[in-house]
């Protein structure tokens, strides 16, 4: 079943599935260690945020205001499952590390971005499935 998204929440996503792109060298890390469900994890991780990039659409000016998502629900649900605990983590690190002040946010784009991606992933979770109880108060919290 597809899904449409705002432009804005279309960045906010493509940002962290192109950041969290990151972590793919660590497919073959792990096969070099015979961490075999490691290497697994993060293959299937990688290849659900790959078809999302698809989806999202690899350049950042060549998409209209709205965005159909065609990502099979498994998929959409593991892939939004994946950038939302990224996107969380890395605002609770802006607050640990003091990057956001009492007048703002030192890092306001990134921040904005986060922020997008923790409350879009739940709705798209609520969409494919039922989404985990943890990730719906895991949002709410983030989006503090």
């Amino acid at each position: 079943m597809p899904y449409i998204i705002t432009r804005e929440q279309r960045d906010a996503l493509r940002e962290e599935a192109i950041a969290s792109l990151a972590e793919i060298g660590d497919v073959y890390l792990a096969i070099e260690n015979d961490d075999w469900p490691l290497a697994e994890l993060l293959s299937t991780r990688n290849a659900t945020v790959l078809e999302l990039l698809h989806d999202l659409g690899w350049e950042p000016d060549k998409v209209s205001q709205q965005v159909l998502l065609r990502l099979p629900a498994p998929s959409l649900s593991l892939a939004a499952q994946h950038l939302c605990a990224v996107a969380a983590d890395r605002l609770d690190s802006h607050r640990q590390h003091g990057l956001i002040d009492d007048d703002g946010y030192a890092h306001a784009d990134d921040v904005r971005h986060c922020r997008l991606v923790v409350e879009i992933c739940p709705e798209l979770l609520a969409r494919t499935g039922p989404a985990p109880a943890a990730m719906l108060r895991w949002a709410a919290e983030m989006s503090v």
